[in-house]
């Protein structure tokens, strides 16, 4: 059994190294994280992990705090002038296809293509990948866990040599959660 490890940058999952690891570096964005998951899968992938940092809704989460998610909202999804509801597009079928559900228990995260500077009411967390994994896992019909770690608030400034201190303290937590939640899960 192996679980697939997915972050858009390789200072995200460099602490993966196990045996039941297999790492992939996406780069940045939700297609991305969808093409390099469906790219890597393989038989022995049971389950499928997304770490990395996200921005949190001020309130909702703090810096540091590393946080499993239960739902991913495509947060450019946006077919309102034909009346369905925000954040849904349509499948490949032609079905209506929202927010996933990917957990029972956990946050809701919002993915986008651009750096989210304003919090929307649905979210507390914000990053640019994980609509890309859960989809990409839902397609293969496999198991998902979306773990991020809460490098700023959004609409704050950060600093960058506060930002890179806080990135290499949660490496260590974010390698240390999933490491938990794979246990929990087989």
């Amino acid at each position: 059994m192996k679980v697939l490890v997915v972050a858009s940058d390789s200072a995200e999952n460099a602490l993966f190294n196990e045996e039941i690891f297999i790492k992939v570096v996406s780069g940045v964005g939700k297609e991305n994280a969808l093409a390099a998951t469906l790219l890597n899968d393989c038989d022995d992938v049971k389950l499928i992990i997304n770490v990395g940092t996200c921005g949190a809704k001020k309130g909702s989460a703090d810096i540091g705090d590393v946080l499993l998610c239960s739902k991913v909202i495509n947060k450019d999804a946006d077919l309102t002038q034909f009346h369905l509801p925000p954040f849904t597009t349509l499948d490949d079928k032609r079905g209506i296809m929202g927010p996933l559900n990917i957990n029972s228990e956990g946050v809701v995260i919002a993915s986008s293509d651009t750096f989210s500077s304003n919090a929307i009411d649905e979210a507390q967390l914000y990053d640019m990948e994980a609509y890309g994994v859960a989809l990409a896992a839902k397609k293969l019909n496999k198991k998902v866990l979306i773990i991020k770690g809460v490098s700023d608030i959004v609409g704050e400034n950060v600093k960058l040599k506060d930002y890179k201190k806080v990135l290499k303290e949660l490496a260590i937590s974010i390698h240390e959660k999933a490491l938990a939640e794979v246990s929990r899960a087989f």
